[in-house]
């Protein structure tokens, strides 16, 4: 095989593996903030599981009404609070272009997640939502306008992609991004 071939496979092999640790990154922090609040309201922790079927199993909570609509938001809330203080510490000058991809598709999959909180409780107003998401279940527990959730979670959207840009994170996925295949095209 040519090098360039060769490169290229390993290039893939990289990409495909930081997407999958960011899955399983994403997946932690999601069902951790679940069990978190089951916890908190004195619960036990029988199984966590994480990957595309991620999923948490809590027995012997007790929650109240605001203890059950903080349990089906901070799926959502810890990663959207996780990447609020990662941005803090994000450095554009950072050489290695893998740092800046992670930061990316970690910005890019947290505020992805957040449109679900933007969509359903529209969707809500007019139709049944889905059943058993996590949406839904706050939406029902909570008693909260849906538009106020929609609005929050467009603001949560707002505020990640702005730090994000003031920190230069975008500009510089693209940069390195032209760099990649400036490299590619003369090696």
């Amino acid at each position: 095989m040519k090098t360039g071939t060769i490169k290229i496979i390993k290039k893939a092999a990289g990409v495909l593996l930081i997407f999958l640790l960011l899955i399983y990154l994403y997946t932690l922090l999601h069902e951790g903030g679940h069990a978190l609040i089951g916890i908190m309201y004195g619960g036990r922790i029988d199984s966590f599981t994480l990957g595309f079927n991620a999923h948490v199993t809590i027995s012997g909570a007790n929650y109240t009404r605001t203890g059950e609509s903080l349990l089906n938001s901070a799926g959502v809330l810890l990663p959207v609070i996780c990447m609020s203080f990662a941005l803090k510490f994000y450095n554009r000058n950072i050489k290695n272009s893998v740092y800046h991809y992670i930061y990316a598709g970690m910005s890019v999959g947290i505020t992805g997640s957040l449109f679900a909180w933007m969509a359903i409780p529209i969707i809500s107003l007019f139709a049944e939502p889905p059943a058993g998401d996590d949406v839904s279940k706050f939406l029902e527990v909570s008693g909260v306008n849906p538009l106020l959730i929609s609005l929050i979670a467009l603001l949560l959207v707002g505020m990640i992609v702005l730090i994000s840009y003031k920190k230069g994170m975008y500009s510089k996925v693209i940069e390195e991004k032209s760099a990649d295949r400036l490299n590619t095209e003369y090696h």
